[in-house]
């Protein structure tokens, strides 16, 4: 979603770049660009480093009283936030995103410096969820997957086949199976009566 959306007037604002434009076109144009919907007007964050709120401690500037037309824009922003968000603002991110897990970054904080941003790339990439699939059981392994063979005149032109045999569509599989194989694994362990 980078750059320019070509179908609208104006340029994405840089949060319509990151999440897209708002589907009911109803911030687009209000200060020469077109909106997400989703950007808080008050705090205003970052659209990437929106951890950076200074919400996370102490007290918050206090804001000016805002305009009438200006408190409307704030009410339907944030009911629009939580309508597309599953009833969050997006300012509330930010501290759910402050971490991974234990003291990796979520990358929504700007990182002291360079070096601190590749050290915490490295430490988590060390410490992240290791997949062995020899430890499988046998009916999850990639070899027993049965896959439904689609004659090449009846597929959509152009469209892939969503299969494990794909490389990609492996790759993604593999945390989810890693997962499900740890937890049945514990289930059986434990002779958990589900």
């Amino acid at each position: 979603m980078e750059g320019t959306n070509n179908n609208f007037r104006f340029p994405l604002s840089p949060w319509a770049q990151r999440f897209g434009q708002s589907p009911n076109g109803a911030w687009d144009g209000m200060d020469g660009q077109d909106h997400s919907g989703l950007a808080p007007m008050m705090p205003p964050l970052h659209p990437r480093y929106y951890g950076d709120d200074g919400l996370s401690g102490g007290e918050l500037e206090p804001f000016p009283v805002p305009s009438l037309e200006e408190l409307d824009r704030l009410f339907l922003s944030e009911q629009e936030q939580k309508r597309r968000m599953e009833g969050y603002r997006a300012w509330q991110f930010g501290p759910l995103n402050n971490t991974l897990y234990g003291d990796f970054s979520g990358g929504h904080q700007r990182p002291a410096s360079a070096q601190d941003e590749q050290n915490n790339a490295s430490a988590f990439d060390q410490g992240r969820l290791v997949i062995d699939e020899s430890k499988w059981l046998p009916w999850l392994r990639r070899e027993n997957w049965w896959v439904h063979q689609i004659p090449d005149n009846r597929r959509a032109p152009g469209r892939k086949l969503f299969t494990v045999d794909d490389d990609e569509v492996w790759k993604e599989l593999r945390v989810p199976l890693e997962l499900a194989n740890r937890i049945l694994n514990l289930l059986i362990d434990s002779r958990h009566p589900l």
